[in-house]
C-alpha cells in the first residue's frame, strides 16, 4: 500500500511530521495504520504514522519499501516550509537499504508521484536519483503512479553527463478511472517477478 495525493483533505496537503495538532496528518496515518496494522512490524507502523512511509519483508530476501513521495509533490503547500526531506525519510531510506544491502536482500519500492517527473520537485528528484545510483544492485523493482498512463520511465548514471547507463526503471501503473484527459482508459498492471529461489534476482520478468 502506498498513500496518493488524493488522500489528504484537503487534496495534496501532506503536512511534515514536526507539524502537530488540528494541522497535521495524525487523524489519517493513524487510520491507516489501524487499516493496514494486521499486514505490518511494530516498526512499519511507527514510521508510518510519523510520516506515511514503511518498509516490510514480503519474503527473507525481499523487502519492499514505500515511500510517502507527496513529500516531492508540487502542490503540496507545506514543502514550502522544507522542500528537501520532510520527515527525514530519505534518510530512513538509505539507512533502509544500507541494511538491505547487508542482509543481501532485495528492494522494491512503491510510491505514487514519480521522481523524476515534472510533478516531483527537482532536488528531491535528484537526491532520490542519488540513492538509486548507490544501490542500484540492491533496488531491483520501482513501481510507482499518478501520471494516469501506463508507462516507464528509466534513470541514467550520470543524468548531469548524460550518461547512457540504465540504473533503474520506474513502472509507472495507469488509472482505474478515464480521469487525465482525452483517451484515457482504465486499467491496472500485474506485474511477474523472479521467484523464491535461492539467488533469486526479484526482477520484474
Amino acid at each position: 500500500f502506498t498513500i496518493g495525493n488524493h488522500e489528504s483533505s484537503p487534496v495534496n496537503s501532506f503536512p511534515p511530521p514536526f507539524i502537530t495538532g488540528e494541522q497535521s496528518l495524525s487523524w489519517f496515518l493513524d487510520k491507516a495504520a489501524e487499516v493496514w496494522g494486521e499486514w505490518l512490524t511494530d516498526d512499519a507502523i511507527k514510521t508510518l504514522k510519523k510520516g506515511g512511509y514503511y518498509s516490510v519483508n514480503v519474503k527473507p530476501d525481499l523487502r519492499v519499501i514505500s515511500l510517502q513521495s507527496n513529500f516531492c509533490y508540487k502542490l503540496n503547500w507545506w514543502l514550502l516550509i522544507n522542500s528537501t526531506d520532510p520527515g527525514d525519510m530519505l534518510k530512513w531510506l538509505i539507512d533502509e537499504l544500507l541494511d538491505a544491502e547487508k542482509k543481501e536482500e532485495k528492494v522494491h519500492i512503491i510510491g505514487h508521484v514519480p521522481p523524476g517527473s515534472g510533478d516531483c520537485l527537482d532536488t528531491w528528484s535528484k537526491m532520490y536519483h542519488d540513492i538509486l545510483w548507490r544501490f542500484e544492485s540492491t533496488i531491483v523493482g520501482q513501481f510507482f503512479g499518478h501520471k494516469h498512463s501506463d508507462s516507464f520511465k528509466v534513470f541514467y548514471a550520470d543524468e548531469d553527463t548524460n550518461s547512457e547507463r540504465p540504473i533503474g526503471v520506474i513502472y509507472l501503473s495507469p488509472s482505474v478511472t478515464p480521469y487525465g484527459g482525452s483517451g484515457m482508459n482504465l486499467g491496472y498492471r500485474m506485474y511477474d517477478i523472479d521467484g523464491t529461489y535461492k539467488g533469486s534476482t526479484r526482477i520484474t520478468l
